[in-house]
């Protein structure tokens, strides 16, 4: 059966169409796939951005403490010192973690040598690295202390300290 050359002609141009369109119509079923993935990951990155948000916000939670607290392993200082204010952060990733602030009778010379003295003595290994002329830092297993002194003079006051303790059970 032969066509009609009008007829033959539609057909050759029905047949380029298809020919075309099928590789066009592929293209946008990939794109449309490219644009639901990107969209699934935008959607993933913003569920775990949330996420992460509020796990470091439950992590820096804090406490406020208006008293000394006893920190496990440390004496308590025998000299004379005043608490000033603390922070506990109960919930930190690496263990909780206090701040302590106070103040001390005593110069900051001799709190800093009668906690190196105590500590080393209660089997905290003293941390040559982060100690220096105003901070003694010891380690004793998981535990970490930090005593920061600074010299002030005020009334009976010799000295600020601040004690970082960090228990990362």
């Amino acid at each position: 059966m032969k066509l009609s050359e009008p007829l033959s002609i539609a057909l050759s141009i029905l047949v380029l169409f298809v020919a075309i369109a099928i590789p066009g119509a592929g293209a946008a079923t990939n794109n449309q796939a490219i644009a639901s993935s990107q969209s699934t990951a935008r959607y993933q990155s913003v569920s775990n951005s949330r996420a992460a948000i509020e796990r470091s916000q439950y992590e820096m939670q804090s406490q406020h403490l208006t008293q000394m607290v006893p920190l496990a392993g440390v004496p308590q200082y025998t000299g004379q010192m005043v608490f000033v204010r603390g922070t506990n952060f109960p919930n930190a990733k690496c263990g909780s973690s206090l701040t302590l602030e106070l103040k001390a009778c005593e110069t900051a010379e001799q709190v800093k040598d009668w906690y190196a003295t105590v500590l080393q003595q209660s089997g905290w290994k003293l941390d040559s690295v982060m100690s220096n002329e105003h901070t003694v830092a010891a380690w004793q297993g998981n535990r970490h202390i930090q005593v920061i002194t600074r010299k002030m003079v005020k009334d009976r006051i010799q000295c600020d300290v601040v004690i970082r303790y960090k228990d990362a059970k």
